[in-house]
């Protein structure tokens, strides 16, 4: 069996969602969101391809780029992404008793590389608002100290450290390499290249995949003093850059005028979300980048699912420290952000309209409901008609099936324990391997409606029923996936209706205090009417008690579901 070395065992991998995105608005990856410029595009064109049979030649892109910063050729180093910039640097500063310096929360990847390197990593966090705790990160650097890293502006709270901070923390790490990943420089069009001149412990890392729209090229590049990219080469695989990325450099440098007109799209086109979240009352970091990290707290979930449900992505950053809530959305041009502000405006403004489950959108009289009789029938011998089990559901003190079970077994002349009677009803209904009544339910509301509803309400569902077996229903009858929160038993610590706690959660967990339920019981209502929100009642035509009792509620009511459109305000 292959021996791996046990820092890599331990490790988690990097997976970015990166497949299926095609015919998505992409705002989770940082990317330009249109296509790299004409002039780009017409160099990509005119590529001579007979040159893919040899290894590519650097010295023109290289050549470029020192003349497009005004320093030496022997201070640059071309990298397959910025990515394997920062893997150089790790694999040539740090050894065995080396320690990484790392801001928290930043870019994944440094960890990665740190965890995968023989060095220790140490983690600095920044300050409440993200800005970068400057006496700390000096307070962290001792005679350990290998290499830190400084992602500047920061992903993924578009925040940076000063030019002033940064040479303090030059200054400290004398024997240290302090890498800079400029990968978002452009957004802010500020730089610290200029330094590599006076400190020789500065590395800077920049790329073509973000402002120029390069990203599939894979084109980065470390920017240090000759010394530095002298040890960095030593290190570094020969000729990982390929021949379409090394060429495109001296166009894409020259492409000042569409590289800043998108920039520029970009900064028109945060001010236009930063009011509309400013107007929410949502809070959000301020970014020197073209993306904006989002605290939308309890509604993380609904915004991020309802986003993907409209074809638009985002990148949910809520596992990082510091950032639970938060959802990091790229800036794209002035409209791709109104499409979003609407597509959050449907989410976030969206009419609630929650269901009970049984009755209302499966019809459960060959299971639930078979499952009473049969279990009644089973400890008295008796059978008992569907008329009282409705009578006694129309009390509005028998929600649970169970409890209902156990109460017509007591008026029939026999007292049996609950348990008994929960496991016998479970055996009917659910039977071996979920093969019982429950795969007799069927689908009383058209799958038209509630896509159309969709569009309309945000869609929850409040159900009685245990879990495992209200998501069996949903997905085996292709439900599941209208609606957005499923509150259950388990949710509400068996706080059942009529009390009102699972409606309460719903409209906590969307921050509303309006909402419609659709119910088919006495409970339902009652329920619906602690809660404060109005209820529309399911009643079919022949219980004519049911819906007497309705009226009597002075609440609207319907024979089915489908009819729900025309008492809908």
């Amino acid at each position: 069996m292959i021996q791996f070395r046990k820092e890599i065992t331990k490790m988690k991998a990097y997976s970015p969602p990166l497949e299926g995105r095609e015919n998505y608005l992409c705002l989770d990856f940082n990317e330009k969101t249109i296509q790299p410029s004409k002039k780009i595009l017409k160099q990509l064109q005119k590529m001579d391809f007979k040159k893919l049979n040899q290894y590519p030649s650097y010295s023109k892109a290289i050549n470029a780029l020192a003349k497009y910063w005004k320093i030496s050729t022997e201070q640059v180093l071309l990298t397959n992404g910025s990515n394997e910039a920062i893997k150089v640097c790790m694999d040539a500063a740090v050894g065995v008793g080396n320690e990484i310096l790392l801001m928290t929360p930043s870019y994944k990847m440094y960890e990665v590389y740190g965890q995968a390197s023989f060095g220790k990593i140490k983690k600095i966090k920044l300050n409440a608002d993200y800005s970068f705790p400057v006496k700390k990160i000096i307070q962290g650097i001792n005679k350990k100290t290998a290499l830190i890293i400084i992602c500047n502006p920061n992903s993924p709270t578009g925040t940076m450290i000063s030019k002033k901070e940064l040479e303090q923390v030059l200054k400290k790490a004398k024997n240290a390499l302090v890498l800079v990943d400029e990968a978002y420089g452009e957004f802010n069009n500020t730089t610290c290249i200029g330094l590599t001149k006076k400190y020789g412990n500065l590395g800077v890392v920049k790329t073509l995949a973000k402002a120029y729209g390069l990203a599939g090229i894979r084109l980065g590049y470390i920017i240090g003093n000759q010394k530095i990219i002298q040890e960095l080469k030593k290190v570094k695989a020969p000729y990982t850059v390929n021949t379409i990325a090394a060429d495109i450099i001296p166009t894409a440098l020259t492409d000042q005028t569409g590289m800043k007109r998108y920039v520029q799209e970009i900064q028109k086109s945060k001010k236009i979300l930063y009011k509309k979240l400013k107007k929410e009352k949502i809070s959000f970091t301020p970014s020197k980048t073209n993306f904006v990290l989002i605290d939308f707290r309890e509604k993380k979930d609904l915004v991020f699912n309802g986003l993907k449900n409209e074809k638009v992505l985002v990148r949910d950053v809520s596992q990082q420290l510091g950032l639970t809530g938060c959802l990091r959305i790229t800036v794209g041009t002035v409209d791709q952000t109104k499409y979003l502000i609407q597509k959050l405006d449907q989410i976030l403004n969206k009419p609630l309209l929650i269901f009970d489950l049984d009755g209302v959108l499966i019809d459960v009289t060959q299971s639930y409901r078979k499952a009473i009789q049969k279990t009644v029938q089973f400890f008295t011998g008796k059978k008992i008609k569907e008329n009282e089990i409705q009578e006694l559901k129309n009390t509005g003190n028998y929600n649970n099936d169970w409890k209902l079970s156990q109460k017509l077994i007591q008026i029939n002349g026999k007292k049996v324990k609950f348990e008994k009677v929960r496991r016998k009803f479970q055996e009917y209904y659910l039977g071996k391997n979920w093969a019982g009544l429950i795969l007799s339910e069927r689908i009383l509301v058209k799958l038209k409606l509630l896509e159309k509803l969709s569009e309309q309400y945000s869609l929850s569902i409040f159900t009685g029923r245990p879990k495992k077996e209200a998501l069996f229903a949903l997905n085996k009858l292709g439900l599941a996936r209208y609606f957005k929160e499923i509150i259950c038993l388990e949710d509400t610590g068996e706080k059942m209706k009529p009390n009102p706690f699972g409606l309460n959660l719903i409209l906590k967990k969307y921050n509303r205090k309006n909402a419609i339920y659709i119910g088919d019981s006495m409970e339902d209502i009652w329920a619906a009417k602690k809660a404060g929100i109005q209820t529309i009642g399911i009643a079919k035509r022949k219980e004519k008690k049911l819906k007497k009792l309705f009226l009597n509620e002075k609440i609207q009511v319907i024979e089915n579901v489908n009819q729900i459109e025309k008492v809908l305000p």
